[in-house]
């Protein structure tokens, strides 16, 4: 297992639909870690995860069964009651490309939590889902955001919450490269 340690500053962009206004926020990533590790079952691959000072280890994501899974960070902003999020951007400050070759673990179905018969002394994996070839063939980063709005549907009283979700580390699965 190794760490790495850096700082993403990450800038955001939510226009409103009152009129086209822009917030910036900031995410300061500086002391968060990142922690490579290798897969018990799959040793292969390895494993990403984001460490964030006084938020614990972030979520993991991938969009379907077999993408890479990449570390998330999600977060929430209040908003005046009347303001309504139309698209979100971002811009990675001062990101860094990590050295070394990386082959992150695909997602995998879940193991089912399910009792197992007494007979049954252990509970087999489900059969592996291999990488997806058009993204781990691609040049591409991935995930191919940085940012992403996840509408919430109903105002809180006299203020929005908007719901966005930050992925600080991208992979380019070609290359085994990542950046943060």
């Amino acid at each position: 297992m190794s760490a790495v340690k850096a700082c993403v500053p990450l800038a955001l962009l939510l226009l409103s639909s009152c009129s086209v206004t822009k917030m910036n926020i900031a995410l300061d990533l500086r002391g968060s870690t990142l922690v490579f590790d290798s897969s018990d079952a799959y040793p292969v691959f390895d494993v990403v995860s984001l460490t964030y000072p006084g938020h614990g280890t972030a979520g993991a994501v991938a969009t379907a069964y077999g993408a890479p899974v990449v570390p998330e960070l999600g977060f929430q902003v209040v908003l005046p009651q009347y303001v309504r999020v139309k698209s979100v951007t971002g811009v990675a400050a001062d990101a860094e490309t990590i050295p070394g070759s990386f082959r992150l673990m695909p997602l995998q179905r879940p193991i089912p939590s399910l009792r197992r018969p007494a007979s049954q002394e252990t509970v087999a994996l489900p059969e592996f889902v291999p990488p997806l070839p058009e993204i781990y063939g691609s040049a591409t980063p991935y995930p191919p955001r940085l940012f992403a709005y996840v509408p919430r549907g109903t105002p809180h009283g006299d203020f929005n919450v908007a719901d966005i979700v930050a992925y600080p580390v991208r992979y380019i699965p070609r290359e085994g490269k990542l950046t943060f």
